[in-house]
C-alpha cells in the first residue's frame, strides 16, 4: 500500500479523534460528575481540553478536518463537519483557560457551587466548543443557540436581587439576535444553488446585502456592539463573579467569532459598500462605551461598559478589510477575553472583602492591600494597552490597518484610544495616591486567587510577547 495513502488515512483518524474528544469530553465529564459527585471532574475536563489545544497548537501544520453526512432533508444535506484552524484554536484556548479560572472563583456568597452549577458550566463549555469547531452552518447555529440556555440559568439562579430580570433581558435580546441569524442564513441558502450548509461552499457566493445586515446585527447583539448593548450592563451587575467572567470573557467573543468567521468573509462586497457605516458603528461603540465607563463609580459597571468600548475597536479592525486589521481584531477578541475576566475576578475579590464595588470608597487602598492593588494595577494597565500586553499589539494592528486604509484619517482613532485609558487611570490614581483617613481591614488573598490572577496575567503577557502563535 502507498505510504502516502496510509499516512493520509492515519492523519484523518487522528483528526477525527482529537475533534470528537474536544467536543464531547464535556458531556462525558457531565455524566461522570453526576456519578461521583465531585467537582474535580470539571477541572480535569478543562485541563484535558486545554492540553489538547496546546498540543495541537504547538504541532500545528494544517487544519484538522472531520466531515461526515449527518442527515438529509429532501435535497439538502447537513454535515457533521468540524474544523480546527488557528482561529478556532485561539478561541478554544481562551475558553478552556477561562474555564479553569472559573473553577477556582467563588460565587460571592450568592448560592452554592453545587452539581447543578457545574453541570451548566460543562453544558456551556460544550456549546462554545461546538460553535468554534463547526464547519457546517446548521451545526454552528445549533451550538450557538445551545450556549444561551445554560447562561440563562447561570444568571437567573446565581445572581443578585435582579437576577431574574437580568436573565430574562439577556435571553430576549440574544434570542432575537439568533432569530435574525436564522432568517439571514435561510435567505443566503435560497440565494445560492448550494444544497448543503458547508462553509467552504458558501464562500465566494454573492449574497444579498440584506442578509449581511441580518447576520451583522445578530452577531452584534451577542458581542454587545452599540446600539445593541442594552442587555449587557444589568447582566454583568447581577451575575456572580465567575458568570461575569464567562459572559465578558468568552460569550461576547462568540459574537465576535461570528463576525470574524461568517459576517465579514461571506459578504466582502457588502462590507465594502457599507464600510464607512461599519467603521462609524465601531467608532460609536468605542466612544460610547468609554464615556459610559467614565461615568461609573461601580467598578463592575465600569468594566462592563469598557467591554463595549473594546469590542468597538475590534469591529473597526474588521471593517478596514485589511489583513492586518483582521489579525488585530482576532487578537483583540482573545486578549480582551483574558483581560475582562481578570478585571471581573479582581472586582469580585474586592466585593467579597468589603461588600462594596464603589471604587471611590477605597482611597489609598495600596496602604491596606498592597498585593491586591498591585494586581489591579497590572490588570488595569494591561486593559489600557501598555506595551507587552496583548491588547497593545491588538490596538497597534487595528491602528495600522485603519491608517493603511484611510491614511490621514487615522487621527480619528486618537480620541477613543485616549478615552479607553482614562477611566482605569482615574481608579489607579485614587487607589495609589489619594489620602486615606482609615486603615481598611484586609484579609490576605487565598492561594487559588493568586493562581487565577497569575494565569490570566501570563496569558495576556504571552499574547503581547509572542502574538504570532495566535494569528
Amino acid at each position: 500500500m502507498d505510504p502516502l495513502v496510509v499516512t493520509h488515512y492515519f492523519r484523518r483518524i487522528m483528526d477525527a479523534m482529537v475533534l470528537n474528544v474536544l467536543l464531547w469530553l464535556p458531556l462525558v465529564a457531565l455524566l461522570v460528575l453526576w456519578i461521583v459527585k465531585s467537582k474535580i471532574v470539571v477541572l480535569i475536563n478543562f485541563l484535558l481540553q486545554c492540553f489538547l489545544v496546546l498540543y495541537v497548537g504547538v504541532h500545528f501544520s494544517e487544519p484538522l478536518i472531520l466531515k461526515k453526512i449527518w442527515w438529509q432533508a429532501g435535497q439538502y444535506t447537513i454535515f457533521y463537519a468540524l474544523y480546527l484552524d488557528k482561529t478556532a484554536l485561539a478561541f478554544l484556548f481562551l475558553a478552556f483557560v477561562l474555564g479553569i479560572a472559573v473553577y477556582f472563583t467563588p460565587l460571592d456568597g450568592k448560592g452554592e457551587q453545587n452539581i447543578a452549577y457545574f453541570s451548566l458550566v460543562l453544558l456551556l463549555d460544550m456549546g462554545l466548543t461546538g460553535a468554534f469547531l463547526a464547519r457546517d452552518i446548521v451545526l454552528f447555529y445549533l451550538f450557538f443557540e445551545w450556549s444561551l440556555i445554560p447562561l440563562y440559568f447561570l444568571v437567573g439562579f446565581w445572581g443578585g436581587a435582579q437576577r431574574k430580570v437580568a436573565a430574562l433581558k439577556l435571553f430576549i435580546y440574544t434570542f432575537v439576535g439568533s432569530l435574525l441569524l436564522l432568517i439571514g442564513f435561510l435567505w443566503m441558502l435560497f440565494s445560492t444553488t448550494a444544497k448543503d450548509f458547508l462553509y467552504e461552499h458558501w464562500l465566494g457566493v454573492h449574497f444579498p446585502a440584506g442578509a449581511f445586515w441580518l447576520l451583522w446585527i445578530g452577531f452584534a447583539i451577542k458581542a454587545a456592539i452599540v446600539p445593541f448593548h442594552y442587555w449587557l450592563p444589568l447582566a454583568h451587575v447581577e451575575a456572580t463573579t465567575p458568570v461575569s467572567m464567562l459572559l465578558a470573557g468568552i460569550l461576547l467573543k462568540l459574537g465576535g467569532y461570528g463576525l470574524l468567521r461568517y459576517g465579514y468573509p461571506l459578504f466582502p462586497s457588502a462590507v465594502q459598500t457599507f464600510q464607512f457605516l461599519l467603521i462609524a458603528l465601531g467608532m460609536l461603540s468605542a466612544l460610547w462605551g468609554s464615556l459610559l465607563a467614565l461615568a461609573q463609580e461601580d467598578l463592575k459597571r465600569m468594566v462592563a461598559y469598557s467591554s463595549i468600548s473594546h469590542m468597538g475597536f475590534a469591529v473597526i479592525g474588521l471593517s478596514t478589510q485589511q489583513s492586518v486589521g483582521e489579525k488585530g481584531a482576532l487578537l483583540y477578541f482573545i486578549a480582551h477575553g483574558f483581560s475582562a475576566a481578570l478585571l471581573f475576578f479582581l472586582t469580585g475579590v474586592l466585593y467579597r472583602h468589603f461588600q462594596n464595588r464603589n471604587w471611590r470608597k477605597f482611597p489609598g487602598l495600596y496602604h491596606s492591600a498592597s498585593r491586591y492593588t498591585f494586581y489591579a494595577s497590572m490588570a488595569f494597565l494591561a486593559a489600557m494597552g501598555i506595551p507587552g500586553s496583548g491588547i497593545f499589539v491588538a490596538k497597534l494592528l487595528v491602528v495600522l490597518a485603519f491608517v493603511e486604509r484611510f491614511h490621514y484619517w487615522g487621527w480619528m482613532l486618537v480620541i477613543p484610544l485616549l478615552l479607553s485609558m482614562l477611566y482605569f487611570l482615574r481608579v489607579l490614581q485614587h487607589w495609589w495616591f489619594a489620602d486615606s483617613k482609615d486603615t481598611l481591614s484586609w484579609q490576605p488573598l487565598q492561594k487559588e486567587e493568586h493562581v487565577v490572577v497569575w494565569t490570566l496575567l501570563s496569558c495576556l503577557a504571552l499574547l503581547g510577547i509572542v502574538p504570532l502563535y495566535f494569528l
